[in-house]
């Protein structure tokens, strides 16, 4: 069972589209690492998993 589970997540803001049908799972005890040039996302998949940020889809 997945401690925490992502699926076909979507994000825009106006044009720009942040996220783009992002899938992953999580295992509970499991180091996961995000890495990724300024501006590709990092920081807004991190806030819509601490619900700080609505999701457009998934």
């Amino acid at each position: 069972m997945s401690y925490l589970k992502i699926k076909n997540i979507e994000k825009t803001f106006g044009k720009f589209k942040a996220l783009n049908n992002i899938d992953f799972e999580i295992e509970r005890g499991e180091f996961i690492c995000f890495l990724g040039p300024s501006g590709c996302g990092k920081t807004t998949l991190l806030r819509i998993i601490a619900g700080l940020e609505t999701v457009d889809s998934g």
